[in-house]
């Protein structure tokens, strides 16, 4: 009997010490890849973004903006980032259906010689579905501490003219192939690049290509189709727990747009570009369980 006690007592250190041991290295990856972003942020921001008045114009705006900093991380709601709302009803490791809400700035002057003669654009805010398929992983462009993904979306949005009474523009349908890397080169941070095409009902190409009567022999009637296609690129850094870089840049493609020859279609390439920073005041002690 003792002798089987024994080996009792040796078999289960046995196995405690196999089970440490395992745990051990199996803790390693988790730390590594651990989020290290808090589920919930205040805070402010700056921001310095130049772009295209509109799609296709020949003019830029230089817009530096100071913003509060809201950025909630929940398995069903995200506040910040991407997008300024984002409501996921359905998500898998693979697949994810959502509803996001967005939107731009206004155009107060459009530049070329029918600008005297055209309103000023207001501001729109986009609204709708999209659909998320991790088609796979890829190894890393940026460090070796995790993998990068490799997904297809599909958004398709309404598109509102924001004023004193929302007026509905049209919509839009957004396909699009992305790379993304999360925890790139340090906990928290993320590198991406997305490319796709962008198509728009008439009610929106309206909106930045129809011209009337009122500005003579270039009178011009939008039709729906293809808009043009976007490249983009962008990174987010933590410099600190609490202070962050961001930034990013893009070029759109519009030959073979649909309305190129509208007199308001003036350029067929658009460079972007933003950078600046969000600083967090108040963290919940609660971590993130992810990071789109």
């Amino acid at each position: 009997m003792h002798r089987r006690q024994i080996s009792w007592r040796r078999a289960v250190a046995l196995v405690a010490g196999i089970a440490w041991a395992t745990g051990g290295a199996a803790q390693e990856p988790r730390d590594r890849d651990r989020l290290e972003l808090p589920l919930w942020e205040l805070g402010f921001g700056l921001s310095a973004r130049q772009t295209a008045e509109y799609p296709a114009a020949a003019d830029y705006a230089t817009r530096v903006v100071a913003f509060p900093y809201v950025a909630y991380r929940g398995r069903f709601l995200e506040i910040g980032e991407d997008d300024t709302f984002r409501f996921i009803p359905f998500r898998t490791d693979r697949l994810e259906l959502a509803v996001s809400i967005d939107g731009n700035s206004a155009v107060e002057r459009r530049g070329n010689e029918l600008s005297g003669s055209l309103p000023d654009l207001d501001a729109l805010v986009e609204f709708g579905p999209e659909l998320i398929w991790r088609a796979a992983e890829l190894p890393p462009v940026i460090g070796t501490r995790t993998m990068a993904r490799l997904e297809f979306a599909l958004q398709t949005r309404g598109a509102f003219s924001v004023s004193l009474t929302p007026d509905y523009q049209g919509f839009l349908v957004r396909p699009a192939l992305r790379y993304r890397q999360n925890g790139a080169i340090k906990p928290g941070s993320r590198i991406q690049a997305t490319i796709g095409p962008i198509f728009a009902t008439q009610g929106l190409q309206d909106y930045f290509y129809t011209t009337d009567a009122s500005t003579g022999p270039n009178a011009f009637k939008a039709r729906a189709g293809y808009m043009g296609t976007e490249l983009t690129a962008s990174f987010r850094y933590p410099v600190t727990r609490r202070w962050r870089l961001i930034g990013g840049v893009g070029l759109a493609y519009l030959g073979g747009a649909a309305n190129e020859d509208s007199p308001l279609f003036d350029s067929r390439v658009n460079p972007s570009a933003y950078v600046g920073f969000t600083a967090s005041i108040f963290q919940s002690k609660s971590q993130a369980l992810r990071d789109r």
